[in-house]
C-alpha cells in the first residue's frame, strides 16, 4: 500500500495586503456609489482573503530545485529510485527565456520544460515524466496514478510537483476567491521508515456537461454542486465511514459560502481553513500546503482518517476527486 511520505511547499515571502492588491489593478470596476476602501472591505468580506502570496521572480527551476534538493536529503532517496514525475500544471510547464513568461508549450524552440530539465538536472535516469489537466483536483489524481505505479513495490517513488504562478495580475480576482503563487511537492512510496499516512480509497470522475450543451447549442441545466459531487459520497459509503468520522478534511482555500454550494458542507470543524485568509486561492498548491500545515500541528493517531477532496474546473467541464488516507498504527 502506497503513502504519503512526505509534503513541502513553497509561498513568497512576502504576502501582499489585499487592500494592496487591489489598489495596484489599472482596470479595477467598483459598484456604483462605493468608495474604493468600501469595496475593498467588500471583496475581503467575500473571499476571506486577507493577504495574497504574489511572486516576483517566477522561477520554479530555481524554486523546484530548492524543494527537490530538501525532499531528497530529508529522506535518503536516490534519484534512480524516483520512477515517476507528475507535473500537474500545463499552463506552468515550458518556461519562454526570451519572453520571460510560462507557456503550455514550447514556442519555436525558446522554451524551457521544467519537468524535462528537472528530470535531467537530478539525475532521475528511470522516471517517466506526466502532466496532468485536472486543474485543482490535479493534486489527488497524482496522487492516485502514483498509488497504482507504487503498489507494494518498495523499490519506487513517484514524485509530485504542483506549481501555480499567475504572470497577470489583473486576473486573479473572482468572485469567490484571489488567485496565489505558490508550488508544492510530495513524495508518494511504500516503506516502513516512520508511520506515515496510507491510502486507503481514491477516485475521481469528469463531467462534460458544460461543453456538450455547449457544442449543441444548449442551455446548461443548472444542478447544485454538492447532487453532482458523487463520488464525495461514494467514498466515504464505500468504505462505511461518514464525514464525522474523519479526523481532518483538506481542500483547497475558498470561503465557507462556497464549499456549502460544492459540496453541501456546513460544519467546518474537521476541515482545515486555517490557511484560507492567508495566502490566496493557489489552485492545487492549496492541497499540498494544507496537507502539510495540518500534518505539522496536528498530532494524528493511528487509525486516524484523513480526507482530500476537492473539484477543478474551467468552465468547459468539471473534475471531481477525492483521496481517503489512515494513518498507520
Amino acid at each position: 500500500m502506497a503513502k504519503i511520505l512526505y509534503s513541502d511547499y513553497y509561498l513568497p515571502s512576502n504576502l501582499v495586503s489585499t487592500e494592496d492588491y487591489l489598489a495596484s489593478l489599472t482596470d479595477l470596476e467598483m459598484p456604483n456609489n462605493c468608495t474604493r476602501e468600501e469595496y475593498y472591505q467588500q471583496v475581503i468580506d467575500q473571499t476571506k482573503v486577507k493577504s495574497i502570496a504574489i511572486e516576483k521572480q517566477y522561477n520554479l527551476v530555481e524554486i523546484f530545485s530548492k524543494l527537490i534538493e530538501k525532499l531528497l536529503n530529508n529522506n535518503n532517496v536516490e534519484p534512480d529510485k524516483i520512477s515517476q514525475v507528475i507535473y500537474t500544471r500545463p499552463g506552468n510547464l515550458c518556461y519562454d527565456m526570451i519572453e520571460k513568461k510560462y507557456r503550455r508549450y514550447n514556442n519555436n524552440n525558446q522554451c524551457v520544460n521544467i519537468g524535462y530539465y528537472l528530470i535531467e538536472k537530478f539525475k532521475f535516469r528511470n522516471a517517466n515524466l506526466i502532466i496532468i489537466n485536472g486543474k485543482c483536483t490535479s493534486t489527488i489524481q497524482g496522487i492516485s496514478l502514483a498509488n497504482d505505479h507504487i503498489k507494494s513495490s518498495s523499490e519506487k517513488y513517484s514524485l509530485i510537483l504542483t506549481p501555480n504562478m499567475e504572470s497577470n495580475n489583473e486576473s486573479r480576482q473572482s468572485e469567490h476567491h484571489i488567485i496565489g503563487d505558490g508550488a508544492g511537492v510530495m513524495l508518494i512510496g511504500n516503506d516502513n521508515k516512520n508511520k506515515k499516512f496510507s491510502i486507503v480509497d481514491n477516485n475521481y470522475i469528469s463531467d462534460g456537461l458544460s461543453s456538450y450543451y455547449y457544442y449543441h447549442k444548449k442551455e446548461y441545466p443548472k444542478v447544485p454542486f454538492n447532487v453532482k459531487n458523487r463520488p464525495l459520497k461514494k467514498i466515504l459509503n464505500d468504505n462505511n465511514i461518514a464525514l464525522t468520522d474523519i479526523r481532518m478534511c483538506i481542500t483547497v482555500n475558498s470561503n465557507a459560502k462556497l464549499l456549502e454550494h460544492l459540496y453541501g458542507i456546513t460544519s467546518y470543524e474537521n476541515i482545515y481553513i486555517k490557511n484560507i485568509p492567508y495566502g490566496g486561492h493557489i489552485a492545487d498548491v492549496d492541497l499540498i500546503r494544507n496537507f502539510t500545515d495540518a500534518n505539522n500541528s496536528i498530532e494524528f493517531n493511528g487509525g486516524d482518517y484523513l480526507l482530500l477532496f476537492a473539484l477543478g474546473t474551467d468552465l468547459t467541464g468539471f473534475d471531481f476527486a477525492n483521496i481517503l488516507l489512515e494513518m498507520e498504527e
